[in-house]
C-alpha cells in the first residue's frame, strides 16, 4: 500500500513539475515572441474587411466599421465613422489599428509580421439620394508605431467588393447584426 501511494504521489509531482515547466501561452493567438513589425508593401501587408452596418440599437444607427482580416481569421470591429461618407475629413477621423498581422494577396495570414497604422479613405462618390458609392474606394495605411523602423511609411491599397462574411463579430453586446452593406476588402489581400 505504501509503495503504491508513493508511486502515485511521485507520478503526480512529476506531472505537476512537467506542467510548470511549459512556457506560458502567447497572449494573442497566432502571435509569438518572435513576431515583429515589418514594412508594408502593395503585395504583403495588413488587410481590413470593411462594411456599413445597421446597428440594432435604440434608435437604430448606421456605422462604417472595419475588422483586421485574413483567410479564416478576423478580429473585433473598429468603428471608422458614424456616417457612410468615410472620405470626408471634416466628419471622420483616422482609425487606428494595432498589431495587425500581415497577409499575402491570397489572404494567407502571417503572424510573424504585423503593422500598427492609421487608415484614411479616399475615392467615395456621393450619390444624389444621400448614399455613397465605394466603387473607387482606396485605403491609405500610414505606419504609426512609436520607435518604428518604418515611421510614416504609407501604402495605398484598393478596396474591392467581396461576398458577405458573417464570421466576423461586430460587438458581443449586440449579438448578430441584421443588416450588412458594402462589404469591402482593403489591403494586401484586396489588391493594390
Amino acid at each position: 500500500m505504501f509503495t503504491k501511494s508513493t508511486a502515485l504521489v511521485t507520478g503526480l509531482l512529476s506531472l505537476a513539475v512537467t506542467s510548470l515547466a511549459k512556457p506560458a501561452a502567447d497572449p494573442v493567438p497566432g502571435f509569438t515572441s518572435t513576431s515583429k513589425e515589418c514594412q508594408m508593401t502593395p503585395d504583403y501587408g495588413p488587410t481590413l474587411l470593411c462594411a456599413t452596418v445597421k446597428v440594432p440599437s435604440t434608435p437604430p444607427r448606421t456605422e462604417f466599421i472595419c475588422w483586421q482580416y485574413g483567410e479564416n481569421w478576423c478580429t473585433y470591429a473598429n468603428k471608422i465613422s458614424d456616417t457612410p461618407d468615410i472620405c470626408n475629413p471634416s466628419t471622420n477621423r483616422a482609425a487606428e489599428f494595432k498589431t495587425v498581422p500581415f497577409s499575402d494577396r491570397y489572404g494567407v495570414v502571417d503572424f510573424s509580421c504585423y503593422a500598427n497604422f492609421n487608415v484614411y479613405f479616399s475615392g467615395c462618390e456621393n450619390n444624389a439620394d444621400g448614399t455613397v458609392n465605394y466603387d473607387n474606394l482606396r485605403a491609405n495605411f500610414v505606419s504609426q508605431s512609436q520607435g518604428s523602423q518604418f515611421p510614416g511609411t504609407h501604402v495605398d491599397y484598393d478596396c474591392t467588393y467581396v461576398t458577405e462574411n458573417r464570421a466576423c463579430p461586430y460587438d458581443a453586446g449586440y449579438g448578430t447584426q441584421t443588416e450588412w452593406e458594402a462589404l469591402l476588402e482593403c489591403g494586401a489581400k484586396g489588391g493594390s
